[in-house]
Parts: C-alpha cells; structure tokens; sequence
C-alpha cells in the first residue's frame, strides 16, 4: 500500500503514488539508492540536492533525510520499515508533496530468505519532531514506514559446498551402518523362511482380498447396482464368450465356461473392483495362433467310435493311447495353455514382478492390440462369407490369408453374406446411433448384441437355414458343468513360449484397466496380487476345460457404467451364467456361426479407431509414434508373438538411445535471480527501457538518456545470459559407460567456446523496446577466457564407475587447460558412490556444491576481476 499524505489545502485532493509492485531481490547489501515521485514535481534551483522525505506541517514543507539502520520488509503491504536518524527542513514556498528517500541499507530481516540483523540496535537521533505521515513518531526506537516500490536490494551470501552440508546438517544416524551381503542373505531368509500364526494370517489376508472388502460391504448402498450390473455382464458374456470360443479354434461353449470358472475364481482374488474378467479378442487370437502352430486337431473321439473293445483291459489301453497320443486335440491344446500361463503369472506375482509390465508401454499396448485386430479380422472373413480357406503360420500369413481369401471368395454363400450383412448393419446403428448418442440417458446400454443372437437363431430354426439356404450353424452345445480334468503335461514344454506372450499380454491389459478404474473411482490396487489372481484362475479353470482369460475392455467399461461398485456384480453374472450353462444352452443350437462373427467385428471397432491416435502421438512424441508404427506392422506382417516382441526389443532400444543421446546444453541464469534455465530455450529477445518519471530525482524535468539508463529504471526482459568466465553445463541423463563419450565430447567442446558478456553503448540508446535488429547496435561484445565450468547434476540418476573414471578424466584434463570443475545439486546415491570410489581423495577440494548457484558463487570467488552475481528480493 502507498503512503498516505494529508490533503492539499488548495486542491482538496489526496496525493497518491503509483501502485506498481516492487521487484522482490537479493542480493549486495550497503546499496544506496534514490526514487522520484511519477507525480509532477515541482521544479525549483532549492531542490536539485534535495534528498529526504517532506510533509505538511502546517503551512510549511517539512523534509526529513533518513538513514535506515535496521529494515524489515512486509510482503502484505510493499513496505520498508526502518529505525531512523533524521533532520528536519522548512520550506515555507512550496507548494506540492513528494516523498525522495535517500535512504542507506546496513541490514534488514527477511523470514523468506531466513537472515536477520539482530545487532543493530535503535538509534534515538528523531527526537523533537512531530508525528510523521504513515508513520509513529520518531523517538527512541520508534519505527517509520515508508512504501519504497521498484527498488533493488542486493544480498550476497557466501557459497556453500557439500563438505559444509554435511557436517552441519547429517544426522547421527548417517550412513547407516553397512552389513556384510551373506549376513544380508541371512537375514532376508530368515524373515522370508519364518512362519508364525499371524503370518500365515496376514498372508492368508493378501492372498484373498474379499476376507477384507466383503465385510465392509454395503448391501442398502451397493447391492442394488451390482445386481443390474451382473445382469448387464451376463447379457455380454454369453455373445462374446461363444463368438470368442470360436476364435480361439475350439467350440463356442468353452468361450462360455471361461466366462463362469475364472470369474468366481477373481472375485475372491481379484483387488480391482471394475475389471471384467473372461474372453477376450486379442488373447483369443493368440491362442488359436498357439493351437495352430502347434499342430492340434478337432477331436480324437472319432478315432475311437469305430474301435470296438471286447474287455475291459482293451478299453483302459485305448483311453491311455488316447491321452498321449500326438497330435493332441484343441481342447487338450487349450487347457495345458491355460495351465502353463497361470503358473507362470503366479511365479510372477510371488516374485513380486508385477512392475516388469512397465515395458510394454502405453503406445505398445495400442500399436499392438490395433494390429491384433486386423489378424481377428481377417480370420472372421471366413464365417463371413462361408469359404473355405487355408492356415498358414509365420511370417507374412496374412499375406497369403488374403491371397486364399480373394481366391476362393467367388464361391461365397449368399445368404451367408446377406445375413452378415443385415447383422453388421443393425449392431452398428445401435451402438453408433442409440447406445453411444443416448449413453447418459439411458441407465445401461440396449444389449444388441444378446437381441440380434436371439433374433437370428429363432429366424434360422424357423427358417431352417442350415438345410434350406446352406448357413453353417452352431450344432450340438453340451449341457452342464464338465468334470475337472487335469491338463496333458506333456504339453507345457512345447505351448511356453506362447503361454509367456499370453500371460504378459492378459496382466498388461488387465492392469491397465484395473489402474484406470481405480484411479476414476479413488480407491487402490495391488499389481502383484493382480498377477496372482489372474494366474490362479487360469490354473484352476484349466481343469474344466477353459482357454486363458484376459479382462475386456467393452464389458468393463458397461460394468462400470451400469453402476456396479464390486466384484458382487461378477459373481451375479456367474450365477445367471450357471443357469444358462445348465438350462439354456442347447437352445443355441440354430444360431448362425456368421452372427458370432458379426459381433466380434462390430466390437472391433474401438481398437480400429486406434489408428487416430498416431497422430497425436507423433505431434507429442516421434519416438513414441515410431513405437507405435514399428509394433504394428511387425504385428500384422509377422504375427502376434513376433510382432510384440519385435515391439518390446524395439521400445528397449529407444531408451537406451535416450541415454546415450541425452539432452545437453548450457544453462544461463536469469538477472538478479538464483534461476539458471536452458540458454537456448530462453535466450535475448531484446531489452525494454522504461521510464519511471519524467523528473529527475530531484523533481527537474529533462532527464536525460545517460541519467535514466544508469539509473534503477532500466529493465531487461526476462531472459537467460551466459555469465562471463563460466560455463554451465547440464547432461540429462545417467552417466555410465554407453554414454561416457557423449559427455566428453559435449565438455571438449564447450571448453573451447569463449563466454562473452554485452555491454550496451549508453550514448546510442533509446527509450522505449529495442528490437533484435536494432539491438546490435547497441550491443558490443567483451570476451572473457573460460576458467570454471559448473557441471548440473540433478539429472544426473545414475553413476557407475566408468561414471567416476570420466569426471576425473575431465577435471585432470581441464586443469591443465587451468579450467576448474564444479559438480552442482548431486543426488544422494551419486554422492556416495563417488565417496566409496576414493573421488574426493583424488580431487581438490570443494568440487560438489548443494546447487548450482553455489558453485557459480565459488567460481566468482576464484575470480576476483568478475561482477558478483546476486540475487534480487
């Protein structure tokens, strides 16, 4: 706030100063300085040399020169109050009021800045004066207050090297003391290896999350909506689960026990409450590429109806030919693959790998999934149409897929084609046109999908499609639950390979999901007990005949959006689901294989829309978008497995090309600031002169260009400048042995340019901006040699000891070149390496300073010929 002034006698009005905020600096005390007031000033021969603060008293101007002693500063109200020594003047002529402070800074307390100046005590020199404007009187120890606003105040302070932090601020307790790593062994084996009562409790609460969620569960709050939302699921899974049984080479109805057995298994294990676990089209894929490659056929229940056994002995010597005989069936395939997957997710989850997901990154998951999409496409074509086409494997497939395709494509079954085609049509309007246009609207989306099934499988058994018009139908769908079976071990070994693709793939999408989930509705996840549940539930279904599951991204979304709030909702949908294994499922029997079809296509649709992300993507990150492309193409040309590890190792490579390739640059510092930035980011875009009156400080008009420039009333836009003598550098990256070269070579090379400093040519300057192109005029440049170069470490997350051996190259080298070293804002972890490698026994010290501006205020110190850098409050 500005002070305030009595009124004028003749006028009636109040004087006010402008209420522009001063620059909060710091930086050199004992700094004398002078403000004139923006207000027209009176202009007499009496005032050239005046300095002071004047007020009516009276009739009278009173002025009084002040020299402050002690000065605090208010944020709140932009003032200065100082302890005072004063004299007072009278000029009984004058007719105006202005305030000139002339005032001469020994100390000040700043709680910002934490200094104080508790020595200088009051000093009563105000004795006889009266009361002064926005102030007490000024007697012993009173305080005056005066609004000084744009007014530097420079504070320097001594640079402070590592060696002083540590022995002034490291606790007793610092460093730790070390232990030996077999007593370490020792030591982790026994807490690991211990088995008590409340262990096994504790581990019993990990291992099953209901024993936590359920009793705190609301059943007036939650029950309701997980009701509709269960029903919502089982509307879904029962499309889904046949059309994606299929996709997986097996028969429609194992699609159906995959979304009833690894439901209840998750809702006892499971830590998300969203995510809907059963098929889904990516994993369903790559498991029928996994059957395929590995030669499976339909069934060898043929095999044997036309043996007759005589007794009971030749019975058991077929059965046991049976199951051991190569090649296996799908449904031998299917289950060791469910087996072996979850036995490798719950090694993972009890290793405690959950975090090795990081690899597959966002952009992967997307490049990846959108080209899986085009394989699912392409093997729908042939339910589509009603062809017969060939399997191929490998590289290139599906290349020749589509060469077979538009072979045999002339030989099409038309009404195969016009129900396709009617099918894909209505699914599409309703979830384009009604679920997608009215989604808040409506409380849970029209299921089109169970209708349009429905629909059609009562159209063909009326119709009798199959036999009339040739549409291939469903056929015989078992009833019931099977016996538990335990999968061919035999199998494993072989089906590893795709099972590791598969369990990465399933936990990947499922976290992903999970975390979204969690993260909309507040509430936490475990990744490792994630992977445990998903293992445990392919484990178990494997013996009841499942393929591996995976959770979908539609039905979780619909499951959230119903208003399910728990698990409860997937036990409800296993239970109607259970019913219809029971009850319902021979009565699919007329439905038309392409109607299955029809649905996976539709429900592709969101994963095609992934193409649009790339164009994001590569306007926020071309490398991110080459991750993108690469997977996807790799996925498409050379099939799912290869393709996504084509994707990882790719996406490995990017990051070690990050690290080897960093950013480096040179940082300059902000004039009258501790902030040091990239000085090719924020570089000199010109200066900016501004005239804070048309007075002088005395109130004599006519100031002139020299008078205002080396006055405080100059300005520099806010802008990085190099400081003469040193140079900064910063390296944004670990520091290791894949990139040691790259970071002698960026040092070499800045230890040759010459750091210059500008200086403008007063005579020549102008009020008002100066551009860039005018700017060279008024600039001439000094150079100055090189003598201290201050290394930023606070990118800097990794040393190792090629690391330590490239810095002590660098400063042994720049010595010779008489160059020092500094090594600015090191993290903890690199300060004890360098303690444990002998580096500072091989140094001068200080070489490490806490920040940056600390080792710049050393470098200045080693200079004596350069200006202080100081900060500004």
């Amino acid at each position: 706030m500005a002070p305030k002034f009595p009124e004028d006698e003749d006028s009636g009005k109040k004087r006010n100063f402008e209420k522009n905020k001063y620059k909060k600096r710091r930086s050199m005390p004992l700094l004398n300085f002078r403000r004139a007031s923006q207000e027209s000033l009176p202009s007499s021969e009496s005032k050239k040399n005046c300095s002071g603060i004047e007020w009516r008293k009276g009739n009278s101007i009173c002025k009084e020169t002040l020299s402050v002693s002690s000065l605090n500063l208010d944020e709140k109200d932009d003032k200065f109050s100082g302890v005072c020594s004063s004299k007072t003047f009278c000029d009984e002529s004058a007719k105006k009021l202005f305030v000139l402070p002339d005032v001469t800074i020994k100390g000040f307390t700043n709680a910002a800045l934490d200094m104080s100046d508790d020595e200088l005590a009051p000093v009563d020199h105000c004795e006889g004066i009266e009361r002064l404007p926005h102030g007490r009187s000024p007697r012993s120890g009173s305080v005056v207050s005066v609004s000084l606003r744009n007014v530097p105040i420079k504070v320097k302070r001594q640079a402070i090297d590592q060696e002083y932090v540590n022995e002034k601020f490291t606790g007793t307790t610092y460093p730790p003391p070390r232990i030996s790593l077999k007593d370490e062994v020792i030591e982790k084996l026994k807490k690991s290896c211990s088995c008590t009562g409340k262990c096994v409790i504790r581990l019993f609460f990990v291992f099953f999350p209901i024993i936590h969620w359920l009793p705190q569960y609301r059943p007036r709050e939650y029950l309701l909506n997980d009701l509709v939302s269960g029903f919502t699921i089982l509307i879904l899974h029962i499309p889904q689960g046949m059309a994606y049984g299929l996709l997986a080479s097996v028969d429609p109805v194992n699609g159906l026990y995959v979304s009833f057995f690894p439901v209840l298994v998750y809702f006892l294990m499971g830590t998300s409450r969203h995510i809907s676990v059963g098929t889904f089209a990516v994993v369903s894929l790559m498991i029928s590429s996994a059957v395929s490659k590995l030669g499976a056929v339909d069934s060898y229940k043929h095999n044997a109806s036309h043996v007759e056994q005589e007794n009971t002995s030749e019975a058991v010597v077929a059965m046991k030919t049976y199951e051991t005989s190569w090649p296996p069936s799908k449904e031998e395939a299917i289950v060791a693959l469910s087996l072996t997957t979850g036995l490798f997710q719950v090694s993972m989850g009890l290793l405690r790998l959950g975090s090795l997901s990081i690899v597959l990154s966002d952009h992967l998951i997307s490049g990846f999934s959108t080209g899986a999409a085009i394989h699912v496409a392409t093997s729908q074509i042939r339910n589509l149409f009603d062809i017969h086409i060939s399997r191929f494997h490998g590289p290139l497939k599906i290349i020749y897929t589509y060469i077979d395709i538009f072979s045999v494509l002339g030989m099409a079954n038309p009404a195969t084609v016009i129900i396709s085609a009617i099918a894909i049509f209505v699914l599409a309007l309703v979830k384009e046109q009604i679920n997608a246009r009215f989604r808040k609207k409506l409380k849970m989306p029209v299921p089109i999908d169970l209708i349009v099934v429905v629909i059609s499988t009562v159209a063909s058994y009326l119709g009798n499609f199959n036999k009339n018009f040739g549409v291939e139908i469903m056929g015989h769908i078992p009833t019931g639950i099977p016996e538990p079976v335990p999968p061919r071990s035999d199998l494993l070994a072989p089906l590893a390979t795709d099972a590791i693709a598969i369990a990465i793939v399933s936990y990947a999408v499922a976290l992903s999901l999970a975390k979204i989930f969690a993260k909309r509705n507040k509430y936490t996840i475990d990744p490792n007990q994630e992977l445990i549940a998903l293992g445990t539930a392919n484990t178990v279904s494997s013996c009841f005949s499942c393929f591996p599951c995976a959770a979908s991204l539609s039905r979780s979304l619909v499951q959230e959006r119903t208003g399910g709030c728990t698990q409860v909702a997937g036990l409800v949908s296993s239970v109607l689901m259970l019913v219809v294994l029971l009850v319902l499922a021979p009565m699919f029997y007329s439905l038309p294989k392409c109607i299955l079809s029809c649905v996976i296509l539709v429900a592709l649709k969101g994963m095609f829309m992934q193409f649009l992300d790339v164009k994001t993507i590569w306007s926020v990150s071309r490398v991110d978008a080459w991750i993108w492309i690469v997977t996807f193409l790799s996925v498409v040309l050379l099939d799912v497995d290869l393709g996504l590890l084509t994707g990882v190792i790719f996406s490995i490579l990017t990051v070690i090309y990050r690290s080897v390739n960093p950013h480096q640059t040179v940082l300059g510092v902000i004039p009258d600031t501790e902030v040091y930035l990239d000085k090719k980011r924020y570089s000199k875009s010109g200066y900016k002169f501004i005239q804070a009156s048309q007075y002088d400080s005395c109130g004599n008009e006519a100031c002139t260009t020299r008078e205002i420039h080396n006055s405080l009333f100059r300005k520099q836009c806010n802008m990085s400048e190099e400081i003469p003598g040193i140079k900064i550098f910063h390296f944004g990256s670990a520091l290791y042995f894949m990139n040691r070269h790259v970071f002698l070579s960026a040092l070499k090379k800045i230890s040759v340019d010459r750091t210059s400093e500008e200086v403008l040519l007063v005579d020549d300057l102008l009020i008002g901006e100066v551009s860039d192109s005018a700017g060279k005029y008024l600039r001439r440049t000094k150079e100055r040699k090189l003598h201290h170069i201050v290394i930023d470490c606070s990118s800097i997350s990794y040393l190792d000891a090629t690391g330590v051996e490239v810095i002590l190259e660098i400063i042994k080298e720049m010595k010779k070149n008489e160059i020092a070293i500094s090594l600015a804002a090191c993290s903890v972890p690199m300060y004890e390496l360098l303690d444990r490698s002998g580096f500072f026994s091989k140094v001068t010290l200080p070489v490490i300073f806490p920040t940056i501006h600390d080792a710049v205020l050393y470098a200045q110190d080693q200079d004596p010929g350069q200006p202080t850098i100081g900060a500004t409050v």
